[in-house]
């Protein structure tokens, strides 16, 4: 829909020619976010992810970010690699960026990966995949590819984001005599 698999031949094909296409085209296509929406690789934070020898520094190629919050990332691999490892790399990042918000608030709902012949999302606390498309089933008709644009629709995250802000952001006001001090402060004469 967006391009011919012939056309991904490397992780960089498949993140300009497939996934960020879909990411901005509008619904149903896509999933209708704004290109400032969609952040890239050189803008996001590295994590350490693992533990002893398989750790290494990793950022995905696209968190997408609304009213600040990051509420998805996104993986791509080249043709010949396994989609399921750019998911579990998915995941461990979303753990690492949704324990840097207080307990019980994880933005970063949602995580895919694509290689190009397949496409896996599952929610970033989920070791198996709730979706698992192929490369010919990227079509607004096809049933499973409706339901991957529905999970990663931006008015729906939008309503995410919003809750989460509300969540985040609790602010306390004051009025600007509480801020001189106590009663004896305030009735002081100058």
């Amino acid at each position: 829909m967006f391009c011919n698999l012939s056309d991904l031949k490397s992780e960089s094909d498949v993140e300009q020619k497939l996934i960020y296409p879909l990411l901005t085209a509008e619904y149903p296509r896509g999933c209708g976010f704004q290109s400032h929406e969609v952040f890239t690789k050189e803008n996001l934070r590295i994590f350490d992810i693992d533990k002893g020898r398989k750790g290494k520094m990793y950022r995905p190629d696209y968190l997408l970010v609304l009213n600040g919050l990051p509420l998805a990332a996104v993986e791509a691999k080249t043709p010949t690699e396994d989609v399921l490892e750019g998911l579990r790399e998915c995941r461990l990042y979303a753990t690492e960026i949704n324990a840097l918000f207080p307990t019980g608030i994880n933005p970063c709902t949602r995580i895919f990966a694509c290689n190009g012949n397949r496409l896996v999302s599952s929610p970033w606390d989920q070791l198996t995949a709730d979706v698992d498309i192929t490369f010919q089933e990227i079509n607004p008709a096809v049933r499973a590819y409706h339901r991957f644009i529905e999970l990663f629709d931006r008015k729906l995250m939008l309503g995410l984001a919003d809750e989460l802000a509300r969540r985040v952001n609790v602010r306390k006001y004051w009025r600007a005599t509480y801020m001189l001090g106590g009663v004896t402060a305030r009735d002081e004469e100058i």
